[in-house]
């Protein structure tokens, strides 16, 4: 079998202006849409400074905790009661105790009553999540 000079493996696509700019243009697009990926999960975008969970608690809150015997910074406890529309705030003690600190109404929540889990229970669904200031 013959084979016509310059056909089959190996031919290269011609590489005329358009096609090189095309892949240039492609290539930075490619590289700014990674860039900015990893920016914006770094961290490297400025950041707002109106985020309610960064904001300092009150001098109410805080005379509150101290009068319990509890700090800002003490581990908690959240429970929340979807039949009762109740959140409970627990707070560790100086003395290693958990003490009910407040109790707050919900106004609204998704879903409907009833089991969680396989376990019927009308609590939302249990989890442990560490939760520290700062």
């Amino acid at each position: 079998m013959l084979r016509e000079p310059g056909s089959g493996r190996g031919r290269r696509p011609p590489s005329g202006s358009s096609t090189v700019f095309l892949r240039k243009f492609l290539s930075v697009l490619i590289l700014l849409w990674v860039a900015f990926g990893l920016a914006a999960c770094g961290g490297f975008l400025p950041k707002s400074d109106n985020n309610r969970h960064n904001q300092p608690l009150s001098s109410g809150t805080v005379n509150a905790l101290k009068a319990m015997g509890s700090s800002p910074g003490e581990a908690m406890v959240i429970r929340i009661f979807k039949e009762e529309k109740t959140l409970e705030v627990w707070k560790r003690t100086a003395s290693g105790e958990f003490r009910k600190f407040r109790d707050y109404e919900i106004c609204a929540y998704s879903g409907d009553l009833g089991p969680s889990s396989r376990k019927a229970t009308v609590k939302a669904p249990r989890a442990s999540t560490p939760s520290r200031p700062g």
